[in-house]
């Protein structure tokens, strides 16, 4: 094999992979001004820097919660965008949210995020959430994120990640 070909084929590569990586973050800086995101936390949020972020895995197999003496409708509720709120245990709240100052999310837009609440806490929705009564399966909570518009996107989010505040 020449060595001119193998040194065209791997120039013509590097340079692909650089107009794809270009255009990402061209296409990246274009979502966000076209979304009006300045940041991916917003102003109004305060994150204490010395609070580690919670240890968090992805529960394959929920537990199931027992029911909590606390009435139903103490937990079917919307937070507006901005909103804290003291939510109580047995609460699933879904959505992009800061418990106690801790934040239970990412910077990716396709991820879901659904905290349940074992304990009362402090939350607050940047971005807004919806607070439910956990049900006894945390799996049907889990379907909904995988459906039309959820993530706000047309397909729903690609995954999930659940959340326990204890």
């Amino acid at each position: 094999m020449d060595k001119r070909f193998v040194l065209i084929v791997f120039g013509t590569t590097l340079v692909l992979l650089a107009t794809l990586c270009l255009a990402s973050i061209i296409g990246m800086g274009l979502w966000f001004k076209l979304n009006n995101v300045n940041s991916l936390v917003p102003n109004n949020a305060s994150i204490n820097p010395n609070l580690a972020p919670p240890n968090t895995t992805v529960i394959t197999n929920p537990t199931i919660i027992k029911s909590n003496p606390i009435e139903d409708n103490t937990c079917n509720i919307s937070l507006e965008p901005g909103e804290d709120k003291i939510i109580n245990a047995g609460c699933c709240i879904q959505g992009d949210v800061l418990v106690d100052e801790i934040p239970y999310f990412d910077s990716i837009q396709n991820t879901g995020h659904l905290v349940v609440m074992k304990r009362d806490g402090s939350v607050l929705a940047p971005y807004g959430a919806s607070v439910t009564r956990c049900p006894a399966n945390i799996e049907i909570l889990k379907k909904g994120f995988f459906q039309a518009g959820a993530c706000g996107l047309n397909n729903g989010c690609s995954s999930v990640i659940i959340y326990t505040v204890q």
